[in-house]
């Protein structure tokens, strides 16, 4: 008589082996990415400080100039700086294999290795791009300070963006970057039209700058009040990065945010 039992172990076994091997590849596969990514980002710093050194000094300049202004109206923590990018060629955050892949029009922030690429095209935003995205970088690096790893976690499939909030996430990561780029330098105040999130997106499915606009005016509040008691915006993006909204909470932003000050209001 067939063992059933027996042969299931045996099974199993042989699954975990073949599992524990492909980890391993898997984990020596991300090992070499990494290494070739290093070797790719210091000879990307090097040519741009060897053959644009006035664009690479303007660049580093203002950025030093944003983070002064930022960390002493925002309260920030003093973090290692991120590097500054600005070469085509590297296509930073983009698989430079794939023919679709597109430069981003004005930023882009790789939570990966720490790096800000700019677009030069859009020098007439230089300053907003790097105070943006450094909105970007400060939640990953005070994400993990407290020992909750990189934020946000990038959605690469459809089958991932099923199983993580990606919709909550986004508005509260664009949220934050804009309240970077906007509050220490006198932006525009935006506030909420609609409860529900869904509504923006009926009343102009094509604007890119819903999350931006809709996000900022969400944690705003929430980020000023985080200032005004602790000094700091770090206790409003900690708690907003722990409890971004789920669905439910995308059906009435008011209540949501509500929620979310009486939190900061608690010692």
């Amino acid at each position: 008589m067939v063992n059933l039992k027996k042969i299931t172990k045996i099974l199993t076994g042989l699954a975990l082996i073949a599992g524990l091997g492909y980890t391993g590849i898997d984990t020596l596969r991300r090992q070499s990415e990494k290494i070739s990514t290093q070797i790719r980002l210091e000879l990307a710093l090097e040519k741009q400080s060897l053959e644009y050194p006035e664009e690479n000094e303007t660049v580093i300049n203002e950025f030093r100039k944003i983070a002064k202004k930022q960390d002493s109206v925002l309260g920030l923590q003093n973090f290692e700086d991120p590097e500054i990018l600005f070469d085509e060629v590297f296509k930073y955050g983009l698989d430079p294999s794939d023919p679709k892949a597109t430069i981003p029009q004005y930023g882009w922030y790789d939570r990966s290795n720490d790096i800000i690429w700019i677009n030069l095209k859009a020098k007439k935003r230089l300053a907003e791009n790097l105070s943006h995205e450094r909105g970007h970088w400060y939640p990953d690096k005070l994400s993990e300070s407290i020992g909750n790893g990189s934020w946000r976690l990038e959605i690469k499939s459809f089958i991932q963006e099923m199983f993580q909030n990606a919709k909550g996430d986004k508005l509260i990561s664009e949220g934050i970057a804009a309240y970077f780029e906007r509050k220490p330098f006198g932006g525009p105040i935006e506030q909420l039209s609609y409860k529900d999130f869904e509504k923006y997106f009926k009343r102009d499915s094509t604007d890119i700058r819903i999350n931006y606009d809709v996000g900022y005016a969400l944690v705003a509040p929430i980020l000023d009040r985080s200032v005004s008691l602790t000094g700091s915006v770090d206790k409003g993006i900690e708690l907003l990065i722990k409890n971004t909204p789920e669905k439910r909470d995308l059906k009435d932003l008011v209540v949501y945010r509500e929620r979310i000050l009486d939190m900061v209001d608690k010692k």
